[in-house]
Formats: C-alpha cells, structure tokens, sequence
C-alpha cells in the first residue's frame, strides 16, 4: 500500500538548515525555547484566527518561522515588536536554536524512515547589497541559496521565475504561490522556502471498514461523509469536556492529536482552553489503550490572510512607514508588505497529506471507560506535531469534512501558501 505524505511548504530561510552543520551545534542553542516560541505564538494565533467561522487550517510552525527569520534584520522598536509578539528568544540563541529544532525533527523524521527533504531560497533585486550579517545568518546558519531577479524593471517575469523553482522545490505540489499582481516593481528582497514530508499511519485504516455516515456540523445540520474506522492501541485521555486521541504516523517520531468536544459541548468551550500549557497537559495524561475510533476521511484548503491579525497582535511597526528593517541592507526603506498563508491537508486510510508554502517580500517600505470509543462526528480540533520536541507543525479545526463519498477518492489536495512581504517605502 503506498504510504501517504505530509508535504508543507515551510517558513522561509529557517527550514533548510542542517542537522549536521557546527552553527547548529553551538553551546547557545536551546532547541526547547524555539519550540516553546514557536507553540505559544501558534495558539496565540489560533485564538485570533478561531473568531471567523468555519473549517480552518493553517502551519503555525511555517509561519513563525518565516517571520523568526525575518526578524534577523529588524532593529530597534520594530525588533522589539516582532520578538514579543513571536515570543522569540534573545537574536543571539534564535538562529542556532531555531536551526538545531529543524535538524532534529528532520533526523527523527529521517530514523523514523521518513522523507524529510527541505530547500529554501533568497530572491534579491539586482545590485541590492545585503549587511553581511544578515547574509551569514540567512546563508550559513539555515544555508539559503540567493538569487538575483529583476523586480523592477520586469516583476512579473520575475514572479513567474520563482513559482517555477518553488513548484520545483515541491515535487510540482504548489504551482503557484504567488498569484498575478503579488509582485510589484517596489519589491527589493523575496524568501521562499519548502519541506517535503512523507509518511503514514502507524496503523492503517481498512479502506473496505470506511462506511458513510453522518457528520453533525451544528445541533440542526448534519452532512453525509466517509467515515474510516479501526479498533487500535493508542494514545487516548478525557477531560470534563473533551475526549483526546493521539495517532502516530510510521516510526512515531509525528501523530496526530485530536481533542473532540464530548457531546453536547461546543467546539468553542475547547478552542477556549486551546494553549500550549493545555496541550502539555493531555498530550503528559496520555495512556496508551484500545480504542475504537471512527475518524471522517476529509480534505481542508484554507487561504489565511495575515497582515491584520499580525498588527492586532502587536507587531504592526514592521508595517509601517516607521519599520527598521536596516538589518538586512543598511537602511531604514523597508517595511513588510503582505503575508500570505495558505495551507491544504487531505487525511485517507494510509496517512495524511498536508502542503504549505510561504514567501517572504522585502519591498520598498475523568474517569475513563474500558475501550473507550472515540466517534469523530462533530467538529473538533487537531494537531500534527513533532512528539519529541513537542512543536506544533500543523494546526486546525474541521467543522464540516470536504472529502469524496464512502467508495470513490479525489486527487490529492492542493499545497499551503504563505508569503510575507517587505517593501520600499513611499
């Protein structure tokens, strides 16, 4: 049976750093604070992004790691704004401690028998001068190989260049990032990055066990979706409100966790409590049992703009016409622009497949019962997540499964895509 894959495209500079490098390897590196980081900002952003109805999806990890790198060239207030808001460590301990979180959850992927691939590139106007410190943090620390294109004179051209190197990059998974009109003559620098995992189930459902059943979107809508089913050992626990599963994928370095509300609770009354501390907690009462689970086959692309939320959340200077971004090339002309996420996950019998993509442009300014069953057939929330490290990779709710009929089965979903923009200002 062939395995299935999880596939995000990722944060900008920071997913292609290796393993193996010395830089990773520094005494400053503090792999847990990075992944701390990274968590707290995802339910942070979550608590932002849950207020709007519906199915959502999105790769915390991605984002916060586009915006981590971005953050090697803010100076001043702007600084201060972004490491608050990102809850990032000092800048001297972020690059390696960010750097050595990747290679790890890459080695463990790779033990697990995993594919782990990354690759991440710079895109810069022509006759741009970077500080050469920004250079070596983006180049030697997370090795981003640099490009120059011509923004100005040809942006389009331009555009069409770097969708055609990251479709590339993705094994033809996301053909295009960014859409006609993204790219503007004001551009000055633009990052791309993409990770490429795949995998599967640790067990497997049975396609032949995957019936139709009902789907109970509200108290008074109801949708007919396919419904997989297994009776298997795992990670399962209970609160007064939720029932939490844990489904390792191959090798059970990543899982899946999902927190349901019990029935007659609402979706919100979990999304309320949703933290990092909160998801430590179920993931430390986890015990490993017989559990019957029926869990819906279904499919999510969302498009999560980000630029508003980001300002809301506190770092709006990086916006605006007062941005200090003199980190990456010795001036005060630059400011983000826009910061794009969109991100596409189809869960089947054999695993799931989740894609991301991301480009950053710089531009001219209880008491448990015995075989519990866990039936997925109202909303919740799920998590995939490195188990060692406990980094939130990919996070989202399904309030309504996009999936085929019990029997047929639709291509796989489309790639995530974010990009964040720096540009020149007026």
């Amino acid at each position: 049976m062939r395995a299935a894959s999880i596939a995000p495209f990722l944060a900008a500079l920071f997913l292609c750093a290796s393993p193996t490098r010395a830089a990773d390897r520094s005494p400053a590196a503090d792999p847990a604070a990075a992944a701390r980081s990274s968590n707290q900002f995802a339910f942070d952003l979550y608590g932002r992004l849950r207020l709007s109805s519906g199915n959502l999806f999105f790769s915390p990890f991605n984002i916060h790691a586009a915006l981590a790198m971005t953050s090697a060239g803010a100076r001043g207030q702007t600084l201060t704004q972004m490491t608050k808001t990102l809850h990032l460590p000092a800048q001297k301990t972020l690059h390696p401690s960010l750097a050595t979180l990747l290679g790890g959850v890459q080695k463990r992927a790779a033990r697990a028998g995993c594919a782990l691939d990354l690759s991440c590139r710079l895109w810069g106007q022509k006759g741009l001068k970077l500080n050469s410190e920004f250079v070596r943090v983006t180049s030697r620390t997370y090795k981003a190989g640099y490009l120059e294109v011509d923004f100005a004179r040809s942006a389009d051209a331009a555009r069409k260049a770097i969708n055609a190197r990251v479709e590339k990059d993705t094994q033809d998974r996301i053909a295009h990032l960014l859409p006609p009109g993204a790219v503007a003559g004001d551009a000055r620098l633009l990052a791309t990055a993409a990770i490429f995992f795949k995998g599967s189930w640790l067990c497997q459902f049975k396609p032949e066990n995957t019936r139709e059943a009902t789907f109970h979107i509200s108290a008074h809508k109801t949708v007919r979706i396919p419904m997989m089913y297994q009776g298997v050992k795992a990670g399962y626990t209970e609160t007064t409100d939720a029932q939490v599963l844990d489904l390792p994928y191959a090798g059970r370095e990543l899982s899946m966790l999902v927190l349901l509300p019990k029935k007659g609770k609402a979706l919100s009354t979990v999304e309320k409590s949703l933290t990092a501390s909160y998801v430590d907690a179920r993931v430390k009462a986890l015990k490993t049992r017989p559990v019957e689970v029926y869990f819906p086959r279904f499919r999510l692309s969302e498009n999560v703009p980000l630029g508003r939320t980001l300002t809301e959340m506190g770092m709006g200077l990086a916006f605006g016409r007062k941005a200090d971004f003199s980190g990456i090339d010795g001036t005060k002309n630059l400011q983000l622009g826009t910061v794009r996420h969109q991100a596409a996950i189809d869960v089947n019998e054999q695993g799931s497949t989740a894609t991301a993509a991301t480009a950053v442009l710089v531009k001219a300014k209880s008491i448990e019962p015995v075989n519990p069953t866990f039936r997925a057939d109202r909303p919740f929330v799920f998590l995939i997540r490195d188990k060692s490290s406990g980094t939130v990779l990919f996070l989202g709710r399904v309030t309504s499964p996009k999936g085929g009929d019990a029997v047929a089965r639709r291509p796989a979903a489309k790639p995530v895509r974010k990009a964040v923009t720096l540009r020149k200002r007026p």
